[in-house]
């Protein structure tokens, strides 16, 4: 392996794990949202969410160019205080963070959808509000590992 080729592997890995943490917490935010409640607009986060997998990837990054370039609303904001991202770092996550959310969201929300509200109201009676939040539905929601790569039994 060239020295070249490692370094784009090393930039790719870290963008991707900084993408992934740009992504994280509001996807999951997003995920619980749409799975868990109605409210006004629950169709147009939706569509807003899952835009980036339906528009061909060069709209979706000629729109982000706009976006953050320095005529664009965000980047002519962000010019004002010296920051530019287009053509950075910065960018590449943001592109991979854009792109990854939806998928981030959809697998999420297909999680916290599959707890049924007796596995909730039972895991959080003790609880306090904080734990009712998180505990229940991150909880069952995640795989266990004595599980993986079985399939689901019929019973």
């Amino acid at each position: 392996m060239t020295a070249e080729i490692r370094d784009i592997a090393i930039f790719t890995t870290l963008a991707a794990l900084a993408a992934t943490a740009v992504m994280l917490v509001p996807g999951v935010a997003v995920a619980w949202l749409l799975a868990r409640r109605q409210f006004p607009g629950k169709s147009l986060v939706e569509t807003v969410v899952s835009l980036p997998l339906v528009m061909p990837p060069v709209a979706t990054g000629l729109l982000l160019l706009w976006l953050f370039s320095r005529r664009g609303p965000i980047g002519g904001l962000l010019a004002r205080v010296g920051i530019e991202i287009v053509f950075t770092p910065a960018a590449v996550v943001i592109a991979m963070a854009v792109m990854g959310l939806p998928l981030l969201v959809r697998t999420a929300r297909a999680g916290f959808e599959q707890v049924t509200r007796p596995a909730r109201r039972s895991s959080s009676r003790a609880a306090s509000p904080a734990a009712r939040a998180r505990l229940p539905s991150a909880s069952t929601a995640s795989p266990r590992p004595d599980r993986i790569g079985r399939r689901p039994s019929s019973s």
